[in-house]
């Protein structure tokens, strides 16, 4: 072979080499930006995921509902003009000062006429064998829905938890007062579960109103389900799965209370 061919060989092969180098340096840094633009794209999906997210807890802040005790004026509760005998019943004003509704409210209540009863049993929910859902809760009175910037009032009658007037007005330090306690539950329209304890004196003449006590806005104190609790079940206990106290955003509002055997 020539010597012109063979130096034409050379060169070819080295601008062959010459060139995968440059391809390999350009693939290289094309890898590198491509890696780069990834991350910062990684990196602007975090970021925006994270504002959505605290969106969404702003959103849910602003938009669930919040249920105190006391009217929208403040007022705690009053004795009622109805009475019981020469009992006179009391009103107790809840305000939901949320924009939806709260759901399921319940109160578990006592007084001091009746310290026996403040033995409350929650709201729970469970799923059986065949995958019914039912709640369960014991109270004096029925859950309501409460809807967003509503005020509520709960009445309490019954003749075992009230004082006469008479009682009610010569109450006197250091005299035991008169004294209601319990707390209230409800879920809010997100699926959270919320309970809040209260207790109020009742003031005599001149004051003649109703007063907070040490542990309002405290945290209930959640009993755990139990054999007890779960009695008449039409499944034993051991088949029954606690699931959360509130319905999920999914999920159809269960508005039954106590157990499907009853």
């Amino acid at each position: 072979m020539p010597d012109k061919w063979r130096r034409a060989e050379v060169i070819f092969a080295g601008v062959i080499a010459i060139f995968t180098l440059v391809l390999g340096i350009v693939s290289y840094f094309q890898y590198d930006a491509a890696r780069k633009a990834a991350h910062r794209a990684m990196q602007a999906n975090l970021i925006a995921k994270q504002a959505l997210t605290r969106s969404e807890t702003t959103w849910r802040t602003t938009e669930r509902a919040y249920v105190t005790i006391g009217s929208k004026t403040g007022k705690l509760a009053e004795l009622g003009n109805p009475t019981i005998g020469d009992k006179p019943i009391i009103i107790l004003y809840f305000f939901n000062a949320g924009q939806s509704t709260a759901r399921h409210f319940l109160i578990h209540m006592t007084t001091s006429v009746w310290p026996e009863g403040a033995v409350f049993e929650h709201r729970h929910r469970f799923k059986g064998p065949d995958n019914q859902v039912f709640s369960f809760a014991m109270s004096r009175v029925a859950e309501v829905d409460i809807a967003g910037q509503t005020e509520h009032r709960e009445y309490v009658s019954e003749d075992w938890l009230l004082w006469t007037k008479s009682k009610l007005a010569s109450s006197k330090l250091p005299e035991p007062r008169f004294a209601l306690w319990g707390d209230f539950e409800y879920c809010d329209i997100f699926g959270q579960y919320h309970c809040e304890t209260f207790g109020l004196w009742y003031e005599p003449p001149p004051v003649g109103d109703f007063t907070t006590m040490f542990f309002k806005g405290q945290p209930c104190a959640i009993e755990k389900p139990d054999s007890l609790m779960l009695k008449g079940m039409k499944w034993p206990v051991a088949k029954l799965t606690e699931i959360e106290a509130c319905e999920q955003p999914d999920e159809a509002e269960h508005n039954y209370i106590g157990s499907p055997a009853r």
